[in-house]
């Protein structure tokens, strides 16, 4: 029988493990020297970490879009919308009445110019049968940003931020009184 201290079995237990270790796993594994594994394993986790960041970011951009548009703007003008310059964003359907009745207003004051040829013809929009649409454009301004298109009305949307979205003007004419317009006037030939 041979003796063996209790120090000895110790060594040699130690020796095994460590052997048993060194040869056991996958063969990428022994391949891989410790440091890199570590540095790829920070690697990993440092991907993982921005990857949570960068998805948690989106889904707080998307929230705010979808309150933003669903909850705050619920029947009104969405934000960063102009009509003609004027800021309208934000306005519901009686204020945007009001605001389109004080730019018609200032339509019809504004100078109508039809140039010809030899002279122009010059008067006040309203002398002519010409008028700002409001109907077309209040549906327009409203419909700005609700496309139904997802994808299109969060572009919209985040461009709202930089630069304004313009609701073009629309005018009416009544036919009429731009044909007595034109009559009254000492050479017009109608065609």
């Amino acid at each position: 029988m041979v003796a063996v201290s209790k120090r000895g079995e110790a060594e040699r237990s130690a020796v095994w493990t460590a052997a048993g270790r060194a040869f056991s796993g996958s063969r990428a594994e022994r391949a891989t020297p410790p440091i890199i594994a570590r540095v790829l394993g920070r690697a990993v986790r440092v991907s993982l970490d921005v990857l949570v960041i960068v998805a948690g970011l989106l889904a707080a951009v998307v929230a705010a879009w979808l309150i933003d548009d669903a909850i705050v703007h619920d029947g009104q003008v969405v934000r960063n919308v102009e009509i003609a310059g004027r800021a309208i964003g934000g306005v519901g359907e009686g204020d945007l009445a009001a605001a389109l009745d004080d730019l018609g207003v200032h339509v019809a004051g504004t100078e109508f110019t039809l140039a010809a040829p030899d002279r122009s013809l010059v008067d006040p929009n309203d002398a002519v049968g010409v008028s700002l649409a409001a109907e077309p454009i209040a549906a327009d301004a409203m419909a700005v940003g609700r496309s139904g298109v997802l994808l299109d009305d969060f572009v919209s949307w985040a461009k709202s931020f930089i630069e304004p979205r313009v609701v073009d003007t629309a005018y009416a004419l009544d036919r009429d009184a731009f044909a007595s317009w034109l009559e009254g006037r000492d050479d017009t030939i109608l065609a």
